[in-house]
């Protein structure tokens, strides 16, 4: 009997030590296979190959951060300067100078409120087409030949009805176009995440010489961090309109 129970507990604790090093054996290869996973997305993050990235529409950020610095470092790298000496004229409080035209012959706005202020004179334009909000005042004191489309139902909207807008827009060429689309102080019914898709329908149907824009990044979300990044570039790529400069 005593023989046969010493036998008992020497294969109980083997087989203790067989299954217990099965176990370690398992969670070696489970934490094995993951740090090499993990190892390979930082080396893909890290160490981009830039011959497989398409530089007209390059990858994504996950990361906010990272992705409002990369919008920060576009706005901040001109692809394009005036040299002209009248540049230095009138800045109009911007931190960047645009190079002024003797005249232009056609220009557009589109605004939700009176933002540029006297920088819409200093274009110089002989004739205007302008959408904006009823009972709007950035009419008074601008120069040249106007025709107003008051927007009469701006009030009540959630995001821009461009159907308004879309047809006297295609098949015109404007020298200059300046658009607004953030909500005006005291009015928040806008859905700033929508922005980002409005301008870039908006300038799709666009043609025109100069475009200024003017446009207010939420406090959060990547995604319409992004959507402004892309929107950016491809005014570039796409509509061969170069950066002058960005003012904050």
């Amino acid at each position: 009997m005593y023989f046969y129970f010493c036998n008992s507990l020497c294969f109980l604790r083997c087989l203790f030590f067989v299954i217990f090093g099965i176990f370690l054996l398992r969670v070696y290869h489970f934490y094995s296979s993951a740090f090499e996973r993990l190892h390979k997305q930082e080396n893909a993050t890290l160490f981009l190959n830039w011959t497989q990235v398409n530089i007209e529409k390059p990858p994504l950020f996950l990361d906010e951060a990272s992705a409002r610095t990369r919008l920060n470092e576009l706005l901040a790298s001109p692809t394009s300067k005036c040299t002209r000496a009248d540049a230095q004229k009138a800045s109009h409080g911007l931190t960047f100078h645009p190079c002024p035209a003797q005249r232009n012959d056609l220009c557009l706005l589109i605004s939700s409120s009176n933002t540029f202020g006297s920088f819409i004179n200093y274009l110089n334009c002989l004739k205007w087409v302008i959408f904006v909000p009823f009972g709007s005042d950035i009419v008074d004191g601008m120069r040249g030949e106007i025709e107003v489309n008051y927007l009469m139902k701006f009030d009540e909207w959630t995001s821009w009805d461009l159907s308004e807008i879309e047809n006297p827009l295609i098949g015109t060429n404007f020298s200059a176009t300046l658009l607004n689309l953030d909500s005006p102080k005291g009015n928040r019914k806008l859905n700033s995440e929508t922005l980002p898709k409005t301008f870039t329908k908006i300038t799709s149907l666009l043609s025109t010489r100069s475009l200024y824009v003017n446009f207010r990044l939420p406090k959060s979300g990547i995604g319409v961090v992004n959507e402004y990044y892309d929107w950016v570039l491809g005014n570039f790529y796409e509509r061969n309109l170069a950066l002058i400069g960005a003012s904050t």
